[in-house]
């Protein structure tokens, strides 16, 4: 390993921190994909009741469109079924995304788009439980294949820096989605109007598939060398091939004119043997974040709050929503300070001991209690569960594995999401409170794990970096080249 000289890291540094509007501009269009799969997580929460057949509101006829039935008639464990349908077709678009992202990433994003806005569109007409199943696996497919791609453009584009806090927007993007769906789902979860809150989300998809042509490929699926520094160059201020920009497309270890494209690929099996390690952990991580219980909050608590709150219970969850968004955004801005590895363990930790709150208070019927516990539950997931996982595939595995560890994570976190969001409205009516014990069990189980596995990779630019010394250093880049620039990162 060799460290640069300090004028050249000070060039860097100086250069990392200079971006160009294009980076802010080329983020933001992306991460539209996450705020969508936050929206899809949430839309289906306060109108429950209403498209289930369940409200007193609900009555034969039809609905504003004219031919389609105000309802779709259905009990909790159904509606559970279709709302878990969302995580089967996002397994689906997590396993297929390394095959589309040959394509690359933006026109990876670009086929995504598509699943987003039929998706919606097909529930939006639903006359059957089967039109809105079938529509929920479309949309899942296309949140999988973007919750895979947007976390990995937006560190392949970012000075290392400053990936902590770009990384962590995807999830500030998904919680903003929960957030907006929910409220939007106060005025609209009507026997009449109930059908456009898909019909919103199709919209936005159109929206962000023309915005697609207006940002650039990333640089680590550049041709070559020359045309990856022109790429990068474009995210940073000088937009010039300077020593700088040089210097941390190296460093962040893309390929290089020593490498093509064909030398630089091996075997996926050999991949998977030579990054076991880290790739267990993200997938560790990856599960705990749907197994400590978060989504029986985002999907559940109109309903779990109803028997508690009534009517105001869905303004309460839109609560709990406002509340994930301030300490997602607390994380977004101390991730570089205090590091990823105690943000997750104060995260588990909170969740834990929330969980134990809630089995107590719902069991013994205490509102106040309920509440108080369910928000600090989702504040807790907020500030390190929430957005860490998303940028340590990035943080823990090499160039060439990362989109393989990333796919596999994330079918790891579809299928936690699939069997939490499926067996918690059946196991809910038959525990009742006591179900939250479960999450207690996971928490504690993870807090271990994660204390026990997990280095942390504040301030590290690579994943050489993280693991050099440890586990000896299982993971080299091609050749035995693990030459590196230390910089100071968060």
């Amino acid at each position: 390993m060799s460290v640069s000289s300090s004028s050249s890291t000070m060039s860097l540094q100086d250069s990392c921190y200079k971006v160009s509007k294009l980076l802010y501009w080329s983020i933001s269009v992306v991460v539209i994909g996450a705020f969508l799969f936050g929206y899809h997580l949430g839309e289906m929460n306060t109108p429950e009741l209403i498209i289930s057949c369940r409200s007193k509101f609900s009555a034969e006829g039809h609905d504003s469109f004219g031919w389609l039935p105000v309802c779709i008639p259905m009990d909790s464990s159904m509606y559970g079924l279709i709302t878990g349908f969302f995580a089967i077709g996002g397994l689906a678009g997590a396993s297929v995304s390394p095959f589309i992202l040959k394509v690359g990433r933006r026109n990876a994003l670009k086929v995504a788009s598509f699943f987003q806005i039929f998706g919606p569109l097909i529930m939006a007409v639903a006359v059957n439980k089967t039109g809105l199943a079938f529509g929920r696996i479309i949309s899942g497919a296309g949140s999988g294949i973007v919750m895979v791609i947007v976390p990995l453009y937006i560190n392949e584009v970012s000075p290392s820096n400053l990936s902590g806090t770009f990384g962590t927007l995807s999830q500030f993007a998904v919680v903003i989605g929960i957030f907006v769906s929910q409220g939007l789902s106060i005025p609209l979860a009507s026997i009449t109007h109930w059908r456009l809150i898909f019909v919103i989300a199709s919209g936005i998809s159109v929206l962000q598939l023309i915005l697609f042509f207006t940002i650039p490929e990333s640089p680590a699926v550049a041709k070559d060398f020359d045309e990856g520094k022109y790429l990068l160059a474009k995210f940073r201020a000088s937009g010039k091939f300077d020593k700088a920009i040089d210097i941390e497309y190296r460093e962040k270890g893309f390929r290089t004119s020593k490498y093509s494209m064909k030398e630089f690929k091996e075997p996926v099996l050999n991949t998977l043997i030579r990054w076991r390690y880290p790739l267990m952990i993200v997938c560790i991580i990856m599960a705990s974040q749907q197994l400590c219980g978060i989504n029986t909050v985002i999907f559940y608590s109109t309903t779990t709050l109803t028997g508690l709150y009534h009517d105001n219970a869905k303004y309460m969850s839109l609560m709990i929503g406002g509340l994930n968004i301030a300490t997602t955004g607390f994380s977004t801005f101390t991730i570089g300070r205090y590091g990823r590895k105690p943000l997750l363990l104060w995260s588990i930790f909170g969740m834990g001991l929330c969980s134990a709150l809630l089995a107590i208070a719902i069991s013994f019927h205490m509102p106040q209690m309920t509440v108080i516990a369910a928000t600090l539950f989702v504040m807790s997931f907020g500030i390190g569960l929430g957005p860490v996982p998303f940028i340590l595939a990035s943080d823990l595995v090499g160039p060439e594995a990362v989109e393989l560890a990333q796919s596999i994570a994330f079918a790891i976190n579809w299928i936690c999401t699939f069997a939490v969001s499926f067996a918690f409205p059946a196991l809910r009516e038959k525990m009742g409170g006591k179900v939250f014990l479960l999450f207690v069990l996971f928490s504690a189980i993870f807090f271990v794990l994660i204390a026990w596995l997990l280095p942390e990779t504040k301030g590290m630019d690579n994943a050489s970096m993280v693991w050099s010394g440890k586990y000896d250093n299982p993971m080299l880049l091609p050749d035995g080249d693990s030459e590196i620039i230390i910089s100071h990162g968060d």
